[in-house]
């Protein structure tokens, strides 16, 4: 009889889950395009690493200040570190910032490693919060290393509204490491 109890709620679980129709909402990072700059850089943007828990498509979140957790029927459309590396890519072929090449021996690399990309929630508040850390390489000297945040406010606390702040803080990061490549040209390439 307990067997045939058991059984039966097992089954009865079991249908309850299947029965759903969850839906999935995939999202990329569309960052708006920023005015164009002053100098023009050759280098290579390989794709950037992360830090756990960000390597990965699942979307992360953070209830409190020490966890992180990710929702469930909400993730990015792919890898989170090719989705930033592509937007940082077009962000800058965009403003005539950079001239993108394949990796060639003398040629600047821009490094990057995502530290934190999560949507904090406290409450009735909640923001996008990024952190990427740059380094630009030649050769094996390092010409310059720069960590950018960025912490943007979400309307409301849903994951669409952290996709949006999210979107913010990069196009914020972007602008940064800019205005930091511009400074960089010149003492790169020995121009004044």
């Amino acid at each position: 009889m307990k067997r045939i109890l058991l059984v039966g709620v097992l089954l009865l679980t079991l249908g309850c889950s299947l029965g759903r129709n969850n839906p999935q909402y995939s999202f990329i990072l569309q960052p708006s395009p920023p005015s164009p700059c002053s100098h023009r850089l050759t280098l290579t943007i390989p794709t950037l690493k992360a830090d756990e828990p960000y390597d990965t498509s699942l979307m992360a979140y953070s209830p409190s200040p020490l966890e992180v957790e990710f929702y469930a029927y909400h993730r990015w459309a792919g890898p989170l570190p090719k989705l930033v590396t592509q937007a940082i890519r077009e962000s800058l072929e965009g403003r005539k910032c950079v001239n993108l090449v394949p990796f060639t021996h003398g040629v600047p690399v821009l490094q990057g490693r995502i530290i934190r990309f999560v949507h904090c929630i406290r409450g009735e508040e909640s923001w996008g919060e990024a952190a990427i850390q740059f380094t630009l390489l030649q050769g094996d000297r390092v010409l310059g290393q720069k960590t950018f945040q960025a912490r943007v406010q979400a309307r409301e606390n849903t994951p669409r509204a952290g996709v949006e702040a999210l979107n913010k803080a990069l196009e914020k990061i972007i602008e940064d490491l800019t205005e930091w490549l511009e400074r960089e040209v010149p003492r790169i390439t020995g121009e004044r």
